[in-house]
């Protein structure tokens, strides 16, 4: 037996969305595939009256799409018969969801306007999914919401009003349906994380600081910082696909032939603050680590780092990069594509080769997806401008927060003026923001542990941003990256440590890598895997067997495995190396 996980996609619905000037939410069905490692294949809405070609699916993802009657019944028949069929705000599908359905909840104001809240209820499926630091914090909604009960289904999730009253539904539903499974989300999906991740376009200085900044893009408002909103629900979904044995690519890359708990990557700002730069690498590289230094002209214009300096940092093994300077003498509120392309032109000129994730001064933006589009056009990869914390305070130091919902890299996605098209140009979120001292040089190993026992709990790929005039300034800050290694091997966490270049170089081959012609046969689970990366990527696949002695093989050769139980299920981890490969798993 094949399996094969799909999403139902029609191009018409969304050149007729932006054709309004609104917005085609679904379209970020597409980052959810991506940030999950999971290969799925798109098929459009009238394949669905074919249920020859649904009964080759395994796994379906559907949006809210007017379906026919015949649809209906074919989605129907194919959940009974072991489908799995995943929701997201899906019309006319109550009877296969088990739900009845009462009046819709309308997002108010528009499509960035937090619609409602909910609360993960104790189930197979929720298992260690939500938050330990904030278990009273509620996930929040970004889109209109569908009143539900349940009715031959189980509640696994139940809305509160934006008030905080309960609403008196369910907001997340499972069933057991013949031999299948139906999850049904009453929200639109892709629209809540996609407005989780990029935030709301800056059309003013929303949070009063004086500047346009990533500040002005949080859309969680006062709700708790420290809570990942979108991974949450990335977690739920990845365990309604472990329903069936469908692989996935995890989010880092093997350790020494070993797999990671969690993935750091280091970096910070220069500040044009002149010979503390090659300093603050040498040091880091005495630890062992990768480091990553945004290099920013002064006010005058020029850079205070050499080229000689740069390729001394570049022989550490470590990353220099441009810091864009959008605060001297310029305007406190927009800046333009000429001023990015001016500032990436001078680094050129200056030292001979183009960056590739850069960060922006104070971490000012401007609109929505503009500032990446022009950072991209420029030259540019990726961006590390996205603050972890709301504004004021002016430099929130020593916190840890996930103000976009996430610790993982994504890709941004332009408005309805550019088709909503994925730009190929990655966000790397700032989360763990000199944590560990204060500026009176006082430590605070706490939040070291906290950020590190997160990170491993949840396997997340955890910025740790440290600037390179803090760490020759000041020795607590020093202490504290000593803390961070040394925490680590006292608690045996397997890390992979990489600068904001190379968590770029990761997650563009991990995107550019493949699962495909995954079978079912027996007792044997056998895939093709296509990896992209030098270092191999790691594959993890759900378990549902009792028998735990198995053998894995890549290319008819014997590979080591680890078993591990994530979020209350056994999941399989195995190593590909670069290049093409067949595997199979016998149980």
């Amino acid at each position: 037996m094949k399996i094969l996980t799909a999403y139902v996609y029609d191009e018409e619905f969304r050149v007729n969305t932006n054709k309004h000037n609104k917005n085609y939410w679904y379209e970020y069905i597409r980052e959810i595939n991506e940030q999950l490692g999971l290969s799925a294949q798109e098929i459009p809405l009238k394949s669905l009256e074919d249920s020859e070609l649904l009964n080759e699916i395994s796994i379906l993802f559907i949006g809210d799409f007017p379906v026919s009657d015949k649809m209906r019944d074919n989605l129907d028949d194919w959940v009974q018969n072991g489908g799995v069929l995943i929701g997201f705000g899906a019309d006319g599908l109550d009877k296969i969801f088990g739900n009845s359905h009462d009046l819709d909840i309308s997002q108010p104001d528009n499509d960035f306007t937090i619609s409602g809240y909910f609360s993960l209820k104790p189930d197979d499926l929720t298992t260690d999914i939500h938050s330990y630091l904030h278990p009273e914090q509620k996930l929040i909604i970004f889109s209109d919401i569908q009143g539900i009960f349940p009715k031959e289904s189980t509640e696994i999730a139940h809305l509160y009003k934006t008030d905080g009253s309960d609403a008196k539904y369910a907001v997340i539903t499972k069933r057991d349906y013949g031999k299948g499974h139906a999850y049904c989300f009453a929200f639109n999906v892709p629209q809540t994380m996609w407005v989780l991740h990029q935030g709301i376009p800056i059309t003013y200085d929303r949070d009063g600081d004086g500047y346009y900044r990533t500040g002005d893009l949080i859309a969680i408002g006062q709700n708790e910082r420290e809570v990942l909103y979108a991974d949450e629900i990335l977690f739920l979904i990845q365990n309604m696909i472990a329903q069936k044995p469908q692989p996935l690519i995890y989010a880092m890359p093997p350790k020494d032939n070993q797999i990671p708990d969690s993935m750091f990557y280091w970096g910070g700002d220069d500040e044009a603050a002149k010979g503390t730069q090659v300093w603050a690498s040498n040091w880091m590289k005495e630890k062992g680590l990768p480091y990553h230094i945004n290099i920013m002209r002064n006010a005058k214009g020029e850079f205070t780092v050499t080229k000689e300096e740069a390729q001394a940092i570049i022989a550490n093994g470590h990353e220099p990069s441009l810091h864009y300077n959008f605060i001297d003498n310029f305007n406190p509120l927009a800046f333009t594509e000429a001023d990015i392309k001016e500032q990436m032109d001078a680094f050129y000129k200056h030292f001979g080769f183009y960056p590739v994730c850069t960060v922006n001064h104070w971490c000012r933006w401007t609109g929505w997806a503009d500032t990446a589009k022009w950072m991209q056009a420029a030259g540019g990869k990726a961006d590390n401008s996205y603050i972890h914390h709301p504004l004021p305070p002016l430099n929130p130091s020593n916190r840890l927060g996930f103000v976009f919902g996430t610790c993982f890299p994504f890709y941004f996605y332009d408005d309805y003026k550019g088709d909503n098209k994925r730009l190929d140009f990655l966000e790397e979120p700032i989360t763990a923001y000199e944590v560990g001292y204060s500026a009176t040089d006082i430590t605070d190993f706490d939040i070291i542990h906290k950020v590190v026992d997160i990170a491993v709990r949840y396997h997340l790929v955890m910025d740790m941003f440290y600037h390179p005039i803090n760490v020759y300034n000041h020795p607590a800050c020093r202490k504290a990256i000593e803390e961070v290694l040394r925490y680590i091997e006292e608690k045996g966490i397997i890390a992979v440590h990489k600068g904001n270049d190379g968590i770029w170089e990761w997650w563009d081959k991990r995107s550019k890598s493949r699962i495909y012609d995954v079978i079912i046969d027996k007792n044997t689970i056998s895939f093709k895997a296509h990896c992209e990366y030098e270092e191999g990527m790691i594959v993890k696949l759900p378990l549902n067997l009792d028998n735990k002695d198995i053998k894995v093989m890549c290319d008819g050769k014997l590979i080591n495995y680890k078993i591990r139980n994530d979020f209350g299920k056994d999941w399989l981890y195995m190593i590909i190396p670069v290049g093409n490969h067949e595997v199979n798993i016998l149980a």
